[in-house]
């Protein structure tokens, strides 16, 4: 937030999608850290939920301005935590109870304030202390994706950059969760690589491209215009 000077504007952080069939009791906890610039500066920090691939998105958890805050405003340098600067916050899913797809998603919305971090994120069901089952950490320097062009009308071309060479599995799902594309065992080499898919056939909506490999799993989404 501290350097983006555009009112409103937000980034989004996805965890990878869920399957919580055979689950009743589910909890995303995480630890937040956060200053405002000053007392009036409002950015905000959202916690979304989809179940139909983006179609739809559901609030879950949502904080703004001092209520987010865990440290004094700081309106003369870029705010960094120290240990006793942070909250963990815990939201319960249980709506999410045996849903098959499920989207989590962060929503950061600039207003124009001071720095907020994010870490620990958890997301699962209790165990037997009471604790979370951690979600596997996303190796974003092994792997990393786009696509273009993007909304797209026959083909879109996906462009997969890896750190070494690597077999990855590409799906894509519709917004009811419906698989439209599987490619398995495609052999790619380190640095970018590009696979043209052809969308042409497909209706107008949103869809969710999954793209893993044996070490890191990594989801965005591609709009279909006719």
């Amino acid at each position: 937030f501290w350097n983006n000077y555009i009112y409103g504007d937000t980034d989004e952080l996805f965890l990878p999608v869920q399957n919580f069939s055979g689950e009743t009791n589910i909890i995303l906890s995480f630890d937040v850290a956060y200053a405002q610039y000053n007392g009036t500066s409002d950015d905000k920090l959202s916690v979304m939920t989809s179940t139909n691939c983006g179609a739809t998105w559901t609030s879950v958890y949502s904080k703004q301005g001092a209520v987010l805050t865990t440290a004094p405003s700081n309106s003369t340098s870029t705010f960094l935590p120290n240990a006793t600067q942070w909250r963990r916050d815990t939201v319960y899913l249980n709506a999410l109870a045996n849903q098959t797809f499920v989207l989590v998603k962060f929503s950061a919305i600039a207003g124009y304030g001071n720095n907020l971090y994010l870490d620990h994120v958890n997301l699962g069901k209790p165990g037997t202390t009471g604790t979370t089952t951690s979600v596997s950490e996303i190796n974003r320097n092994t792997i990393s994706c786009q696509l273009f062009p993007n909304p797209s009308s026959n083909i879109t071309a996906l462009s997969v950059h890896l750190s070494q060479n690597e077999s990855i599995e590409i799906t894509i799902l519709n917004s009811i969760g419906q698989l439209v594309y599987s490619s398995k065992n495609n052999s790619l080499f380190v640095g970018s690589n590009t696979i043209h898919i052809n969308t042409e056939a497909w209706a107008a909506g949103v869809y969710v491209v999954n793209v893993s490999s044996s070490k890191a799993i990594v989801n965005t989404k591609l709009i279909i215009e006719k």
